[in-house]
């Protein structure tokens, strides 16, 4: 993982975990770098994932999730308590 830099103390500092922008990276980068979250209890998101990716990390991952239109891959090690909403805002043309 030479070329793969994960902020596993993201959790501690922010209260949450990093997020994985999924497109550019091998189904191998993919697999160490959920392997990382995982084997440390955190829970990933993966953005911009495919859906080929997600059918190939979940012979690995069984409990892995994927939401085909927001193409968002997640791994949910622990439960966490949802509280409000979140709204995604973005602009550009």
């Amino acid at each position: 993982m030479s070329d793969i830099k994960l902020d596993i103390d993201r959790l501690k500092r922010r209260g949450y975990s990093e997020a994985v922008f999924c497109e550019c990276k091998s189904i191998e980068q993919l697999e160490e770098i959920f392997s990382t979250f995982e084997h440390n209890g955190q829970n990933v998101i993966g953005t911009r994932a495919s859906i080929e990716q997600y059918q190939k990390l979940k012979i690995k991952f069984p409990k892995l999730k994927y939401n085909e239109r927001a193409r968002v891959i997640i791994l949910e090690k622990t439960k966490i308590e949802k509280i409000g909403e979140v709204a995604v805002c973005t602009a550009g043309t």
